[in-house]
């Protein structure tokens, strides 16, 4: 009788354990909230642990080359949906890695937010919550693309398209153009530089058009330049200014000894 009686209380334990969980040979589905290795916070699903430098999460699949929105074997997606109109998916394309965030919905915008919210005190490295946000593309050092999938050799920064900011600091390694009105500086002739332009259609020391149209401007460096030309500019402007004066004071000097001439 007593065996009886613990076979029955055993089977309703288990009923009520697992009758939330339903098999269908190739799927374990339930309607209620799972939680694993951590006490449940309302979320569908809570995943805690990770201690010893270990992956709270692990997912693992084999890699292959598929199309711009592969439907199948995808390691990791993660959907707002049943389908990926609103999606998050890592997978591989042609080599490369593709960390996928799609949103087809038209009215609205997407929106990825990089927050460091670690307020530890002492010298951690998050401390006071100071550490920017850093991209690292290999060991060779970080490399960022927008728009584009490759940046060219020697730069960390491409975008493909056009780019709107408030200020921009660019940190010019060249010497400024100071150096103009020093002394020493050997400033060109405007009968040079006229034979220059009609030489090579434009200011010396200046990029071509054809220059410009394969390598682009650095700004730093244009600007350097821009100022130079000013500044020449200015010299010339003031020498001319100066012979101007010595041309109205021997003008002045004609006119007095004209009005001598016509009294006498």
């Amino acid at each position: 009788m007593n065996r009886l009686l613990l076979a029955i209380v055993v089977s309703i334990i288990g009923h009520i354990c697992f009758a939330q969980w339903t098999d269908s040979g190739s799927e374990l589905t339930t309607s209620d909230n799972v939680s694993i290795g951590v006490t449940g916070n309302g979320s569908m699903l809570s995943v805690g642990g990770g201690s010893n430098g270990k992956p709270i999460v692990s997912v693992n699949n084999t890699w292959g080359s598929y199309n711009d929105y592969p439907e199948n074997n995808r390691p990791f997606t993660l959907r707002r949906h049943a389908s990926d109109n609103e999606s998050i998916s890592t997978f591989v394309q042609d080599g490369v890695v593709f960390h996928h965030y799609r949103n087809d919905e038209t009215s609205s915008k997407m929106i990825y937010r990089f927050v460091n919210t670690d307020t530890e005190s002492g010298g951690g490295i998050n401390a006071n919550a100071t550490v920017p946000l850093t991209l690292y593309g290999s060991s060779a050092g970080g490399k960022v693309a927008i728009n584009s999938q490759s940046v060219p050799s020697g730069y960390h920064f491409a975008v493909d398209g056009k780019a709107i900011m408030e200020e921009v600091n660019v940190r010019v390694s060249e010497s400024w153009p100071d150096y103009v009105f020093a002394e020493n500086y050997e400033l060109r002739s405007l009968e040079e530089t006229e034979s220059f332009i009609r030489t090579y259609h434009r200011l010396p020391e200046m990029p071509s058009a054809k220059q410009v149209e394969e390598e682009g401007i650095e700004l730093g460096e244009m600007n350097r330049l821009l100022l130079e030309k000013v500044e020449e500019l200015t010299l010339h402007v003031i020498e001319l200014l100066e012979k101007l004066k010595t041309q109205e004071r021997k003008n002045q000097l004609l006119e007095r000894r004209l009005e001598v001439l016509e009294k006498n």
